[in-house]
Formats: C-alpha cells, sequence, structure tokens
C-alpha cells in the first residue's frame, strides 16, 4: 500500500484561514454532500457543491498517470488552465466570471471532470490530444486568485509559458476574444494579483474574453457584477465555443499562425 502524504488532507471538516481577509473550509451536509465554502469574516459563507470524496491526493496521483501515459509515447509538456472569478451562487453568469465559464466549456467539452479541491481551487486533471491538461477555477475570490494560481504551478511544476489564464476584459468588445502569449496587468486586480504569485513575471499566455465597457457614468464594480443583456449572452455563448476551440489549438500547436489568424478574426468579428 503506498504510503499516504501526510501534507494532502481531505478538505471536509478542515478550517484554513488565508490573507486574514477570507475564510476557506470544507464541510459536509446531511445527505453526505461535499462542499467548500468561503467568505469575507464576518459574513455567511456561501456553500459551493462539490463531487463526494475529493482529495488532493486523486488530484497530484491523477496528473501523474496523465504524464506518465503520455510520457511512453514522447514527452508532452503539461498545461495548466486558470478560469478567474468570484465564488457563489449570486456572481454565476456575471461578467468579472466569463473565466470560469471559459473553464466549464472545456471541462464539458473534453470530458474533464472537476471534482478535486486544492489549493483553493476548484480543480480537474485530464488531456487535449495526448497533452495532459489541468483546469483549475479560483475559489479565492478574483481579487486573490493568485493565492490558488500561484501554489497549483508551483506544485505539478508547470513552467511558466504553459500556464494559461483565463480572464474577462473591458477593453474588448463583449464576445470578442485575444490569445497573446505573454502581457501585463492592465489594471485588473486579479491578474495582478496572479502575477504577484508568480514572482512578478508577465511571461505567461493569456486569454481574455471581451465584455465591453461600463455605459455612461456606470461604477465599473457595478457593471462586472452584472449579468449580460439576451443579445451579449448569445454573442459570450458563440465566444464559449471558439475559447474551447482556441484553448485546444494552443495546447496542442502553442502559439502558430492559426493563433494569430483567430485573434485576427475575432478583431473584426462583429465589424
Amino acid at each position: 500500500m503506498a504510503k499516504r502524504n501526510p501534507s494532502a488532507e481531505r478538505w471536509s471538516h478542515r478550517r484554513r484561514p488565508h490573507s486574514g481577509k477570507f475564510i476557506t473550509w470544507g464541510s459536509t451536509d446531511d445527505l453526505g454532500q461535499s462542499y467548500v465554502t468561503s467568505g469575507k469574516h464576518g459574513e455567511t459563507p456561501e456553500p459551493f457543491p462539490l463531487l463526494p470524496e475529493v482529495s488532493i491526493v486523486k488530484a497530484a496521483a491523477g496528473w501523474a498517470h496523465c504524464v506518465s501515459v503520455t510520457a511512453t509515447k514522447v514527452e508532452y509538456t503539461p498545461w495548466l488552465v486558470v478560469g478567474l472569478g468570484n465564488l457563489g451562487s449570486k456572481y454565476h453568469g456575471t461578467r468579472h466570471n466569463v473565466g470560469f465559464e471559459v473553464i466549464n466549456s472545456i471541462s464539458k467539452a473534453q470530458g474533464i471532470r472537476m471534482n478535486t479541491i486544492q489549493s483553493m481551487a476548484l480543480i480537474g486533471i485530464g488531456s487535449i490530444g495526448d497533452v495532459p491538461i489541468l483546469l483549475a477555477k479560483a475559489q479565492t475570490y478574483m481579487n486573490f486568485s493568485g493565492e490558488s494560481a500561484g501554489p497549483l504551478a508551483t506544485y505539478y511544476q508547470v513552467s511558466l509559458r504553459h500556464i494559461l489564464l483565463v480572464y474577462d476584459e473591458m477593453s474588448l468588445p463583449n464576445g470578442v476574444l485575444r490569445l497573446q502569449p505573454k502581457g501585463g496587468h492592465g489594471y485588473h486586480n486579479g491578474l495582478k494579483n496572479v502575477m504577484g504569485y508568480l514572482d512578478g513575471s508577465r511571461e505567461f499566455p493569456w486569454l481574455s474574453i471581451g465584455i465591453g465597457n461600463p455605459p455612461g457614468n456606470m461604477d465599473v464594480k457595478a457593471f462586472l457584477l452584472q449579468k449580460f443583456s439576451l443579445v451579449e449572452r448569445k454573442q459570450i455563448d458563440t465566444s464559449l465555443e471558439q475559447g474551447v476551440e482556441a484553448v485546444r489549438t494552443l495546447v496542442l500547436n502553442g502559439f502558430n499562425n492559426h493563433v494569430y489568424r483567430f485573434n485576427l478574426g475575432q478583431k473584426y468579428k462583429y465589424h
């Protein structure tokens, strides 16, 4: 029997503070459903349902298996794809959570189950073609996403050029995507926090999903936490499908002419 990793503990019934700003912990309800909950001190946290029997041990074992299987053919470099967003049902479908939606779409398209909690993230391990891939939705709230992305990259030893961050971008029209090998944070607090946990580096790829600009004098925060109109929602749904194909292309081929043609087509898609 393999020795148990003492650091890889179940989150159920384990309370963990982080950064003095939020509390995240695991629990189990009367029906045996596992949850991870998170919220500010003094507030009532919202439960986020998970599949039963989630563990860090399971995640590590799945990753090792995925890499070892492909290694018998040829050595493939694994990818970590991190979607940024806010935890809780009240944020579902909002502009600031489209990073989560892309991860959900990749998970569904590739048959990757998001059923494990590690490093304050909901993760799933699988592959695109023969390339191992780790999908993650940071459960730390947007502005503290680095507390999740940084430790995951370290634990699974993923190089910077294979960490893809997926996030919302106000400088792009709604539903327009852009895939780039690197870039600045552009005052996006989630990106800024992740960069801080990756030693301040900007040398990692980004997939941004346009959500447009606030109309008139509308408050930026209110705009980000607003849900899409019917027309905007259709554009976002289309962009999610295109985002899955863009990620597939990147993972299998890297930044080649297909990616640059993709960006050019996105730029003029609504013109």
